[in-house]
């Protein structure tokens, strides 16, 4: 089934990687799932444990850094859609799958709740510090002047409002100084209100910080009954989905995680695994042909075809967030479409990035990676520069192009190059600082801690 030995390892995680740490996944996350010279996982923990001789041997982990390019395929279709210039998948719900997929990676290796605590603290300056420096840019745009042709484009440019969204206009409230340094810390209350970006992308992150809480007390609370914890995950699945809560994608990430550390390399070791190789590969025929399809359906304005089949199924069992059951028979509303036919789709998605060494390949490419490495500042960034940038840039376009896929082209292209360039910057200064300040803090943490028993078997000798 193999075709060599370096594919064999990849597939059975021998040839894990040892500065797989640090990472985080959301629309969101564009934080790279592979940051270079560390050897811990998204959150934190230390992934080399300490041998009696003090050399630290490396824990093997499987590869993931396809999962870092599929994350950076999110975030360029999160532009993408807001320019309105294709909507080939769901970006959202595979943002959140992969987050559970690769949070608790050390703690599933080691099983020590030491890991699970550290990751816990890490996430936090993961997620706080790089919003809290966007927020902090978005209030410097806005008392700068950099807005001035938002509302320009929104007067003149036709369905510019379409481009920023109704989040953002000309009466939108302008923020302090001290509103923008302080929203940010809401995420850790569970209170976030938007008031500073000029478009909703942060909507998604309250469902991030709880998603991620959810992950790691269910794993840690699993750890104590492994032998039922794929049925707890499912039951907490179903529960979570026909509440449609986000988080519930969170706990099916959870899942495959367990699962492709264990259950898929037993696969591999079987007779089945055979039946599996063309079970998967015409999966992926058909979820291309899915997104495909409702791509090309959807820019012609007759809507989505398979989604809104998957969806029309899921309705009859899935109430509205007001409690109202649909049924077969009724009007879909669009953002339930998103959540559950979306939400179906990414877990497509994601088993075959983890199960298709074809699918592997291509998202561990070079333009792929470098989208994943900059994914989360990408996502952060991105409204700032459409609503500015953009917005200058579209004001600039001749009358009788402003309405074409043309036109669109022209404002969106290097509005993209700007504000990946930004991203670059962002993912090398701001992201690797949130990653050490985690650090930092837990070291101090832990001199404290240390100290505190060694204060305290002083005065017990004593």
């Amino acid at each position: 089934m193999f075709h060599n030995h370096e594919t064999q390892q990849r597939y059975s995680g021998e040839t894990a990687r040892d500065d797989a740490s640090d990472t985080h996944i959301t629309f969101d996350d564009a934080i790279p799932l592979l940051a270079t010279g560390t050897s811990r996982s998204d959150g934190g923990g230390d992934m080399t444990p300490k041998t009696t001789s003090g050399v630290s041997p490396k824990l093997e982990l499987p590869q993931i850094e396809y999962l870092n390019g599929l994350r950076g395929l999110g975030a360029l279709q999160v532009f993408l859609l807001h320019c309105r210039l294709g909507n080939f998948f769901d970006p959202i719900p595979i943002f959140y799958l992969l987050s559970g997929r690769v949070l608790c990676l050390s703690y599933l290796q080691r099983r020590d709740p030491a890991v699970l605590a550290s990751a816990m603290l890490r996430r936090v300056f993961r997620i706080l510090l790089p919003v809290l420096a966007c927020s902090f840019l978005n209030w410097i745009f806005w008392a700068t002047g950099l807005y001035h042709y938002g509302p320009i484009a929104w007067d003149t440019f036709p369905g510019w409002e379409s481009y920023v969204g109704a989040g953002w206009d000309a009466t939108l409230h302008i923020p302090t100084l001290v509103q923008s340094l302080i929203q940010p810390f809401h995420l850790l209350i569970g209170n976030y209100k938007r008031i500073t970006y000029p478009r909703e992308v942060d909507w998604t992150l309250p469902h991030e910080m709880d998603g991620s809480w959810l992950v790691f007390m269910s794993v840690f609370v699993m750890t104590h009954f492994p032998d039922r914890k794929y049925l707890a995950y499912s039951i907490l699945f179903v529960v979570l989905f026909l509440l449609q809560r986000w988080t519930s994608l969170f706990i099916v990430g959870l899942a495959m995680a367990e699962a492709s550390s264990t259950t898929i390399r037993r696969w591999k070791d079987s007779p089945r695994y055979s039946a599996m190789f063309w079970f998967k590969y015409l999966l992926a025929v058909f979820v291309l042909g899915a997104l495909v399809t409702d791509a090309v359906t959807g820019a012609q304005g007759n809507g989505t075809v398979f989604k809104s089949r998957i969806d029309k199924v899921i309705v009859f069992f899935v109430p509205t967030p007001e409690g109202e059951l649909l049924g077969v028979n009724r009007k879909v509303p669009g953002f339930i479409e998103f959540q559950n036919a979306g939400s179906v789709m990414g877990i497509l998605i994601l088993f075959l990035a983890d199960t298709c060494l074809p699918i592997q390949s291509f998202l561990e490419i070079a333009p792929i990676k470098f989208l994943g490495k900059i994914a989360f500042s990408l996502y952060l960034l991105h409204p700032i520069f459409i609503a500015s940038l953009g917005a200058f840039v579209a004001v600039q376009i001749p009358v009788e192009m402003q309405g074409s896929k043309l036109g669109q082209i022209i404002w969106a292209t290097p509005t993209f190059v700007v504000t990946a360039f930004v991203s670059w910057l962002f993912s090398e200064t701001v992201e690797k600082w949130s990653v050490l300040a985690g650090k930092k803090v837990e070291t101090l943490m832990g001199k404290k801690a240390s100290h505190n028993l060694n204060t305290s078997n002083g005065q017990k000798e004593e």
